[in-house]
């Protein structure tokens, strides 16, 4: 369905979805990932078409943490997600954090 930038954002459903993110991360977040959730929560809500959201930092800022609380509030809302990452080491450090299977996006790609 193609977007319709006349209607509104599903704030309270955004709002609600940031509340539960924030809910599973492990540690109080930092103001980015703070800010992560909030840009998290409406880009779900978002009915734009052929969207992709980038989550990017340096070494320890919390992405793999924060993809983690991700997967595990999409898991509460149940809404399936499939784990996908550049490489087979990083796909297991994903799968760790995520509590569920992670693979490189070239073997599900060619599977």
């Amino acid at each position: 369905m193609p977007h319709d930038s006349t209607r509104p954002l599903d704030t309270r459903r955004a709002s609600e979805l940031e509340a539960r993110l924030l809910g599973q991360m492990p540690f109080e977040p930092t103001a980015s990932q703070a800010r992560f959730a909030f840009v998290w929560s409406r880009f779900i809500v978002s009915e734009k078409p052929r969207c992709a959201l980038i989550l990017r930092g340096y070494a320890g800022t919390g992405k793999t943490t924060s993809v983690g609380a991700v997967v595990r509030t999409l898991r509460e809302v149940r809404q399936r997600c499939v784990l996908l990452a550049p490489t087979g080491r990083a796909a297991k450090v994903l799968a760790k954090h995520a509590g569920q299977p992670a693979s490189t996006i070239h073997r599900h790609i060619y599977r």
